[in-house]
């Protein structure tokens, strides 16, 4: 990795009913962070927070067709990691994204990865449609959190295939 992959590129703007994150790697965030969205990214790198993180209604590529080849994000929070889905009905979340204590996941769409203490699912109602993307996390340019030794706990399953997991 070259020195200049780590001179770090970030912005937040709203224009209208969109907001954009552009980012070129790594941004350290002391304190809790609210993403209000839906919220569209460009570009790659790691947002780090060394508080709580909650995201409500989603946070894509502006592209989804270059997720991850030129367009992925991660998010690590120290604290507690909330993908939710807000008052929406189909908040998506593509990136891989770590929370230090627990990830709370609600109804919502993850292409990606999703790492925590503790995973977090609801057991009834609509639950979270999970899209694995191992590729997403290589793509990053900068090392996130994970963790060796991981027990999953199955107590409601299920998996798609053919065209139902598209």
């Amino acid at each position: 990795v070259s020195q200049s992959r780590y001179c770090t590129k970030f912005s937040y703007t709203v224009s209208g009913g969109t907001r954009q994150i552009v980012i070129d790697g790594p941004v350290f965030i002391y304190g809790n962070l609210t993403l209000k969205g839906p919220i569209v990214y460009q570009g790659i790198g790691v947002i780090f927070v060394t508080g709580h993180v909650v995201a409500e209604k989603g946070l894509e590529p502006q592209v989804p067709a270059s997720y991850p080849s030129t367009n992925a994000i991660g998010i690590v929070a120290s604290g507690d990691l909330s993908l939710t889905e807000g008052n929406g009905s189909s908040a998506k979340y593509a990136g891989s994204f770590f929370g230090n204590n627990s990830v709370n996941v609600q109804k919502c769409k993850i292409f990606g990865n999703i790492f925590g203490g503790t995973i977090n699912l609801p057991t009834s109602g609509t639950r979270p449609d999970i899209y694995v993307q191992p590729e997403v996390r290589s793509k990053l340019g900068v090392p996130m959190p994970d963790f060796n030794n991981t027990r999953i706990n199955k107590d409601n399953w299920w998996e798609m295939y053919g065209s139902a997991a598209k």
